[in-house]
């Protein structure tokens, strides 16, 4: 039948058919682009649940990465505790939680077993045996990928203190670092906001949230639902971004030549002192954040770890080379490679911690540990680094060496205290 003969609504579907093809083939081929670049697009960002006031986390019971899945309350396993069920708590329990972003998610991570909270719960129960503490030690991962400082205080606010913590160890550094070299979060003066004193960053989520439900806020989710959802609308908006990046370059430019008189002028590229200078001080915000709350629970003992980098001094494997090599220096700052930019941003955010531990030295439910230097005498021929920030199994021995053996004291004084609690309330 040829499309003259045809009735209108079939001439309709026809037309709309062939307008909609060219958008139909796109998608799929985009689909398969991404799927190879990325994974399964489609299972990209159904990994992940919106907790109000703290933004994305894992979704309950789902597969967090190649070889871990989260439980019901989307917190990442051990390997053997699956069905585990936090709002109800045995009493010989003595709960540890361990706040970070993907490297105690489980990043290169082969096995649970192998894990930052599987390693440190075995070497507790040893530990708790040795010493004779009467109580079963239970370290729960709450690590959640590109999680920095403000998303962490907020998950211990909204979340976590409804689940009856006696320990929270807050392990991080590394995306605090990074948010300075990107859009990151806008900070300003400390405000109090829900149950703790939350500063810019935190407010930036709380504002985040609140705004969703504004029609402003509703058109503005529109082409992330979409890009969440479709390769093409995903490939529209980071085109999008990529011209709208050149042409706010190009304006700055053009007004720079303007201003100078000069055609030759340069941009001005920021040093990295100057790009993560800001962000040393919102981290420290953040900590005091964590610090006020955890001081407003007396049942609760707290350790903020600085988390181990790799930095131009240690001796490097070759495949380690291999990867610092290929990192991007382009973005960092004149005359300053990113090995050199994160030392020195993990290097003065370990000034504010080593302030911190003085200023708070009679608070004993609280303890702080630098482990920047951690891997200072790896051998050249062991690979700690899987990637730029991540570590190899070799790596998270080191990590969980120090651990148990820096806050082991801390955490069985903690234990002690809860066990006599425990015996206290039992007597009533």
């Amino acid at each position: 039948m040829s499309l003259e003969r045809a009735s209108p609504a079939k001439k309709f579907f026809i037309l709309c058919l062939a307008a909609l093809m060219p958008f139909i083939l796109a998608e799929i081929a985009l689909q398969i682009y991404y799927g190879q670049k990325d994974g399964n697009f489609s299972e990209r960002n159904v990994k992940f649940t919106h907790i109000p006031y703290v933004g994305y986390a894992h979704k309950p019971n789902s597969r967090v990465k190649k070889a871990l899945f989260s439980d019901r309350h989307g917190f990442v396993t051990n390997g053997d505790d699956g069905d585990r069920d936090l709002t109800v708590k045995p009493a010989n329990e003595f709960r540890v939680f361990i706040l970070g972003g993907s490297t105690v998610a489980g990043s290169c991570v082969p096995a649970p077993s192998l894990s930052i909270t599987a390693r440190l719960e075995t070497s507790l129960k040893e530990m708790f045996a040795a010493n004779k503490i009467n109580l079963v030690p239970h370290v729960i991962n709450a690590g959640v990928s590109a999680y920095f400082s403000a998303q962490e205080s907020a998950l211990l606010d909204r979340v976590i203190t409804g689940l009856a913590p006696d320990y929270i160890i807050m392990f991080d550094g590394a995306n605090d670092f990074y948010n300075s070299f990107g859009e990151g979060w806008s900070g300003s003066d400390i405000k109090g906001l829900l149950r703790s004193n939350y500063g810019g960053d935190a407010l930036a989520l709380y504002d985040s949230y609140n705004n969703m439900f504004t029609f402003g806020g509703l058109l503005k989710q529109l082409p992330i639902i979409l890009q969440d959802h479709l390769a093409l609308a995903r490939f529209t908006m980071d085109n999008y971004r990529r011209v709208l990046n050149k042409l706010t370059k190009e304006r700055a430019r053009a007004r720079n030549i303007l201003e100078k008189g000069d055609a030759s002028v340069e941009i001005p590229v920021p040093t990295a002192e100057e790009r993560f200078a800001p962000q040393v001080d919102r981290l420290e915000r953040n900590i005091r954040s964590s610090l006020s709350l955890t001081l407003g629970w007396p049942q609760m003992s707290y350790a903020y770890v600085l988390q181990p980098i790799m930095y131009e001094g240690v001796p490097m494997s070759t495949e380690e080379q291999e990867i610092f090599e290929n990192w991007d220096k382009g973005a960092w700052g004149k005359d300053t490679g990113p090995l050199k930019a994160r030392e020195k941003f993990f290097g003065r955010v370990g000034e504010r911690v080593t302030a911190l531990a003085k200023s708070y030295a009679s608070q004993k439910q609280l303890v702080f540990l630098d482990m920047t230097h951690a891997f200072a005498s790896k051998p050249a021929d062991v690979t700690y680094a899987c990637d730029h920030v991540h570590y190899t199994p070799a790596g998270y021995t080191v990590i969980n060496s120090v651990l148990a053996d820096k806050l082991g004291p801390h955490i069985m004084e903690a234990a002690r205290m809860a066990s006599r609690r425990g015996e206290l309330d039992r007597k009533l």
